[in-house]
Parts: structure tokens; sequence; C-alpha cells
């Protein structure tokens, strides 16, 4: 709180002493030097013209009332002395380097006492801001600055030199037998471009021990080998490797021996690189006729054939006789002239073969088919049977059109249920049912005489305590009475109506949902103006208010605050984080008492670290005060004296909070 609001403070609270002092005055006699009155005057009732403050007197004036008299007296009223509040109140707030002050104000003027020194904050230094990077060789600089609101102050600090931070380096000349290399190294440091250098000494020489062919010798001539230096190409130990001879290999023919043709072969050197060959040669065989004869042309029914010697190595032939043509061979049966028979005529076709060489026929014969029987289609209602009337279906053959009829029996009225205007057999309350409750199924019947019914309930209906009924004599009222048990758990549950006539016949099955809402007992009036939720398991997400079967605009918090108590009856929807919507049953029963006319304030609302509770048209005395958030948890309880109490608000986390005093509740902001 600043000196501003301790000073208005202070003002209001002395005006209000004055007029209470005025008051008193205009209203009673004073009780002190009575005796020094002088009788013969009618003295007034004693005005004050002046007030007593904490340190000065004030003055009584009195004024007789008898005709054509002017006298007056003055009576002095005591100072009333300082009244020093109990907590201290900041009068200068420390600064970084210079020490605050804090003291207990008077609540009538603007004295203090028990002035105490708050000792400086000293600096809050941040991060700070480079001014200058430190690089390779280089020293950079740092600048801090103080985060306390209003301090200018900074500190600079010197950033050490990084040093160079050298790569593995890169060979940028090799290394040698017999020469040096040179190796160059890269600062990777942004912005440097440090380089260096290093030598990398000779290697020296490194003779394989094995030897190396330098010429191949090949089957004519000599070849040379030695031992070579695995860096370099100095050679020692060069020795002679003698030729190698040739290597022939088996003959390949390249011209197959035949009848007519003789056989040529080759034979090579089987070492890389030779091309010499041998050449070989073989005399033709000659023809080999065979002793049997081969069919050149067969005989068909249509022309002659052929047959002669053949040679048994090629297609060389002699002795060529001719061979007689043979009889047809029929193929498989066939049918032809096809005629399809009809209801009223008969039909026909052919049975017919012909010769698998020639194609000729070799074979004829006709078959008669007999007449076919009607195909009746599945026939059509020309007259519906009905509970009162026989009906009459005609059927049509799909060949030839004839038709035939047939007398169809009286039907069997069903069970069936009149729908709704929304389509349901059944009608449910859709406000849904509440635990411990007695609750009816209403339904209307269409057709048939049901006489009873059977109810069954799903699998998690039967586990939240809710049990099948078989058959049961349906009620005169049409309303199948459900009783929910006391320990239900809220959620959709679904059950099934089946009904069945005198001869046993059953209905469809019939099923219906209905749901079940939250208990009305997690309502509850934690103050006389405020209902809240029970939300102790967080299991809900969003909230929406009703009173009187009416939402109410903008009543989405755990807790609603009706202004001048609450009345009526009241439920919230919620939400539990999936699409299924859930609501507390009607409550109305809530304890009636008169809400304080009491006017409260808070200053500043959003509230900061402090923030000044005032109470107006107030009674003097001790008031009781509780803080919940906006959750329904009570944060803060307890009681001050007079019409104005400083709450430390320092920890409270951001967000809504309700603050109710003595019955009347406020709504305000923590920042």
């Amino acid at each position: 709180m600043g000196n501003s609001a301790i000073t208005s403070t202070a003002v209001a609270l002395a005006l209000l002493s004055g007029i209470a002092a005025t008051t008193y005055a205009e209203t009673n006699t004073p009780a002190n030097n009575i005796e020094d009155i002088e009788t013969s005057h009618n003295w007034s009732k004693g005005r004050i013209v002046k007030k007593a403050n904490c340190t000065e007197a004030g003055i009584l004036l009195y004024v007789c009332l008898d005709d054509n008299c002017e006298a007056t007296k003055e009576e002095s009223v005591a100072a009333l002395g300082h009244d020093f509040y109990l907590e201290f109140i900041t009068d200068t707030y420390p600064s970084c380097t210079e020490a605050g002050s804090k003291s207990k104000h008077c609540t009538r003027c603007e004295a203090h006492d028990e002035t105490t020194e708050i000792p400086a904050t000293g600096h809050k230094w941040d991060d700070g801001d480079t001014l200058q990077h430190a690089n390779c060789i280089s020293t950079g600089e740092l600048e801090h600055h103080c985060r306390t609101t209003g301090c200018k102050a900074t500190l600079k600090e010197l950033i050490p030199a990084t040093g160079h931070n050298w790569d593995e380096g890169v060979i940028t000349t090799n290394a040698s037998c017999t020469e040096k290399g040179i190796k160059k190294y890269t600062c990777l440091n942004p912005g440097c471009n440090g380089r260096k250098h290093e030598s990398v000494r000779e290697i020296g020489h490194r003779f394989n021990p094995e030897f190396t062919m330098d010429l191949e010798p090949t089957c004519e001539k000599s070849g040379k080998k030695s031992q070579h230096c695995i860096v370099c190409d100095e050679r020692i130990n060069i020795t002679v490797v003698p030729a190698t001879g040739h290597a022939w290999g088996e003959p390949v023919v390249k011209q197959e021996i035949s009848c007519t043709q003789k056989e040529i072969s080759v034979i090579s050197c089987q070492h890389e690189h030779c091309g010499k060959q041998i050449i070989q040669e073989r005399e033709a065989l000659g023809h080999n006729f065979a002793a049997e004869y081969t069919t050149d042309f067969a005989a068909t029914c249509a022309h002659e054939g052929s047959k002669s010697r053949h040679c048994t190595r090629c297609d060389a032939h002699a002795e060529s006789i001719t061979v007689p043509a043979i009889p047809h061979i029929s193929g498989d049966t066939i049918i032809e002239r096809m005629i399809t028979p009809g209801c009223h005529s008969k039909g026909q076709y052919d049975e017919v073969t012909y010769c698998t060489v020639c194609k000729q026929e070799t074979y004829r014969m006709t078959i008669e088919i007999p007449a076919k029987e009607h195909q009746w289609d599945e026939g059509s209602y020309v007259i519906y049977p009905t509970v009162s009337n026989k009906g009459k279906i005609v059927y049509t053959c799909t060949e030839c059109r004839l038709t035939r009829h047939e007398i169809i029996d009286k039907l069997h009225e069903k069970i069936t249920l009149s729908k709704n205007n929304k389509g349901e057999p059944l009608r449910v309350a859709k406000d849904g049912f509440c635990p411990g409750g007695e609750y009816f199924i209403g339904y209307a019947v269409a057709s048939g005489s049901p006489i009873e019914y059977a109810l069954t309930f799903n699998e998690n209906a039967q586990e939240a305590g809710f049990s099948d009924r078989d058959w049961t004599s349906t009620p005169d009222d049409a309303k199948i009475a459900i009783e929910v048990p006391e320990a239900c758990a809220a959620g959709i549950y679904l059950g099934t109506i089946i009904f069945r006539d005198e001869t046993g016949e059953e209905s469809v099955p019939y099923q219906f949902s209905f749901k079940v809402n939250l208990p009305s007992s997690l309502t509850v009036a934690i103050f006389k103006d405020v209902v809240s939720l029970d939300n102790r398991g967080n299991h809900f997400k969003s909230y929406q208010w009703y009173h009187n079967g009416e939402m109410i605009e903008g009543a989405i918090k755990p807790y609603f605050q009706e202004k001048g108590g609450l009345t009526g009856n009241y439920y919230v929807k919620v939400n539990i984080g999936t699409p299924q919507e859930m609501r507390t049953c009607v409550k109305e029963d809530w304890e009636s008492a008169e809400v304080s006319l009491t006017e409260i304030t808070v200053t500043p609302n959003p509230m900061e670290e402090e923030a000044t509770l005032q109470l107006n048209h107030f009674e003097e005395g001790s008031h009781q005060f509780v803080i919940v958030n906006e959750a329904g948890t009570i944060m803060e309880r307890g009681s001050f004296f007079g019409n104005q109490y400083t709450l430390k608000c320092s920890h409270y986390a951001p967000g809504r909070y309700i603050i109710n005093v003595d019955g009347t509740s406020l709504k305000v902001i923590k920042k």
C-alpha cells in the first residue's frame, strides 16, 4: 500500500471519529463542571466548534436559550491520543543501495511510531550483455544490468581469451622415403584465421620381403623379378625368371564330322598372351541308311502318304514308297439346330459327328424335347390379408405369362408400439435419473394385445445394481417402473423390453437407453451465497450451472455465487474429457439464512503482493473471512477487527478467488 492510500485511510477514519463525537455531544448533557454553570441561564446542548484530535483538545460551545440573552460559554474536550495499527506499514521501500523504513501508523492521523529500518536489497544482476566477444587471442567484455525496477546500475566483467582450438591437421605434403612432409593445422573457432605448420619426418625405404614380377616370362622368353619398396619404386635383388615353355591343351573341334564333311580340330597353348596353335583333320563318315522305313508324309482320308529309308546321322533318305489313303475318323458328337421347348410346345435338336481329319459329316440324328412346366414367379398381392379379412395373391409364369391365384388366410395381429414424433417407441426422461429414485418407461400399443413384458439390462447396468425382470403383467397405465440403486454410478445404461400376447407370440425387442446423473450430494453450499461442485478427484474439465432449470450465463466455474443468498434449485452440467456430457441431480434443500448487507471492496483488484480489504456499512466488532480459489479449495481463513484488513497475497498463484466476509462474497483476481 502506498503513502497516498495510507493518508486517505487515516483522514477517512478521523472524519468518522469526528462525526461520532458530534452526534454524542448533541444527544447528551456534559457530565463535568456542572456546578460551574450559572443557574440563571438556560443553556443549550453543547455543540462542537472544534473537534478533538490525537494531540489537540476540542471545544464545546453552549448558548443561552433565553430571549434577548446572548451569553455563551465554552468547554474543553480532551485530546483523543494516538491509536496505532498493530501491523507495520512500509513508508519508504528499500532500493538496491539505500535502506527503506516501516512504522506503525495512527488510525486517525499521520503520526508514526516504532519506525524501523528495512535493509537495502542489493543489486540483482542479470546474465549480462556482451559488449565485446572474446576470441582466441583477445579478451572480451560483458555488461550486467540490475534487474530491480528503477535501478540503472551496471557492472562490467572481462571475458577471458578462448585460446586456439586446433583441428586434427591436414597433411599438405606427404613424407617420402627420403624427404620430409608438411602438416597444416587450422583453428576451428568461428571468425579465427589462425594457422600453423609442422614437418613430418621421412619414412625410409620399406622393401617387401616377397618378390614382385617385373617382367612376366613367356613360353619362349625369360622374365625378371625383384623386391620393391612398398612406398616408392626403388628395387633390389633383381633376378631372371626362365621361359615357361608351351602348355598344350585338349583338342577343340572347330568343324564337326558328318556324312559329307571332314572334322577339323585345334590344339592351343594355354598360357595367356600366347597364340600358338596346332591344326588336326579327320575324313567324312559317309551315309548310313537304316534297314527300316520311316513315314515321310502320313496318309489321310483325303490323300495318299509316303515312306523311305533314312540316314541315321543326317536328313538324307532313299528308296521312297507310296502309302494308300485311310478311312474317315469320326470326332465327338455335337448339338446343332436347337429348338427350345415352351410351356405349350415341344422342342428338338440334331446330334452330329464330323471326320476329325477332313471335317466331312459322318453321322446325324434328330432328337425330340418334351414341353416344359410353368415357371411361376414369387407372386404379388392383389388383396392383402388383415386380421379381419383374407387376402389374395396372383402368380405369373415367367415363360408364357399365364397366371393363377391363391387365397391367403387372415393375419395374426402382432404386437407393435407406436412411435413418438422423434421415432422412439419407448418414452424415457431425457433429463436423466437420480440414484435412489423410481422412474418410469412409458409406451403406447399400436397393434396387438400384450399381457406380459420381460425387462433385461446390459452387463454394465447389472454391475451398477439393476436387476432383470422376468415375465410380468403389463401395467394398466402403460408405464414400467424402474428403481435406480442408491449407490448407482453416473453414466449411460441400456435396457430391453419384450412383450407377448395370450398366444405366447412375442414382439420384437425394444431397446432403450437412460442416463443416471451424478448425485446431488456433490453440490454443496460453501457459503450462504456460494454453491460449489465437489471435484476432489479432478474428474471434471468444464462446468455450466443452472438455476430453476434455466442456464446461468457465464457460470462456468466449479462454483457459483448467488447475490443475496442461495434460493430455489441448482444443478451443473460437467464434462469429463469425453464426448459424453454429465450433470448433477437437482438440489434445492439449502439452509435458509439472511445474507449480510455489508459491502466489501478489495484494492487493488487484480491483487498484487498486498491488497486492502475494506468494509462499508459495517457493524463495529470482529469479522470472519474465508478465501477460496476457483477450484473450491479454502486457501486462508481468519478474523479481524474494524473496517479494514491488509491481505498478504504474495504466496497466491495467479487466478480467480472468492473472499467471503460474514456471509457476503466478492470475486477477485490475483495477477
